[in-house]
């Protein structure tokens, strides 16, 4: 008789061990979001300039820039120009780029909107307008996933829970394999694999507490003993059974039942035993 044999055919419940992140750490993410956020938005307005001007502007009179600040891959500068009709302005530019920056040997020509002298575009920022076009949109998909990864780490609970209440209303003991561990701050989060009644070849992790090990079903440590709900999720069980809704009877009986199935291997030429 195995322990798949004497596992209960009734609902059980199941715990389960999520690693949460810390407020400090969803804060700090929060933190990068907002300035990244902040660093695009602030190069839209001169991005849009430089597509309706760069070559239907009026050509100012003089142009000159100052208070050139160069960061990782951000560049700003005041433009200075004069129009037509001799008046001076003086604009802000920030030109958001990745891995370039502009030719400053090149001569720095300003273009601007005549029914609107506030608008410009400078030959810096047209020459850089596709690496800019290219870092705003790779920022969005940044922008993108990483509010959708905070989402996730709020919602995984409610998700973990759900997927919990399926699997013990309707739980199949299921033998899986182990294909390896990853240890992390406090928490271990093993992967294995099993095929499905189909004949499919699955896989899935589960992470246990601190150093927990999972329940062997072997005295190599090959193989895990997990449940499976209808839908085929599955959650593997710890060593101590403590994460399912067992009675004492249920639990000892499936321990000897694991334990007595690598005694007879052991007298059967088996090589050693794992402990419980």
């Amino acid at each position: 008789m195995s322990v798949i044999d004497v596992f209960p055919k009734r609902p059980i419940q199941l715990a389960y061990y999520y690693h949460r992140p810390t407020w400090w750490y969803l804060i700090l993410i929060c933190i990068g979001i907002a300035a990244m956020a902040y660093e695009g938005y602030s190069a839209i307005p001169s991005l849009v300039d430089d597509y309706q001007l760069r070559a239907g502007g009026r050509v100012a009179l003089q142009s000159s820039l100052v208070c050139h600040m160069r960061a990782v891959n951000d560049c700003e500068f005041d433009a200075q120009y004069v129009t037509a009709d001799g008046s001076s302005y003086t604009r802000h530019v920030e030109l958001y780029t990745v891995f370039q920056e502009p030719d400053q040997k090149s001569d720095f020509i300003v273009r601007y909107e005549a029914a609107a002298p506030q608008h410009i575009s400078t030959s810096w920022g047209a020459h850089l307008l596709v690496n800019r076009t290219l870092t705003l949109m790779l920022t969005v998909m940044f922008l993108l996933m990483a509010v959708a990864y905070v989402l996730l780490l709020l919602v995984n609970p409610r998700r973990m829970r759900s997927k919990l209440a399926a699997i013990g209303a309707q739980p199949t003991p299921l033998e899986v394999k182990f294909e390896g561990a990853v240890p992390g701050s406090g928490y271990v989060d093993i992967s294995f694999s099993w095929t499905d009644a189909a004949g499919h070849p699955r896989t899935a992790s589960t992470e246990l507490q601190g150093t927990s090990e999972p329940f062997w079903l072997d005295a190599t440590k090959t193989k895990m003993l997990a449940v499976a709900g209808p839908e085929g999720q599955t959650h593997l069980l710890d060593a101590a059974l403590a994460s399912v809704g067992l009675t004492s009877q249920e639990r000892v009986r499936i321990i000897q039942t694991r334990d007595g199935s690598l005694d007879a291997g052991v007298a059967l030429g088996g090589k050693f035993r794992a402990s419980a």
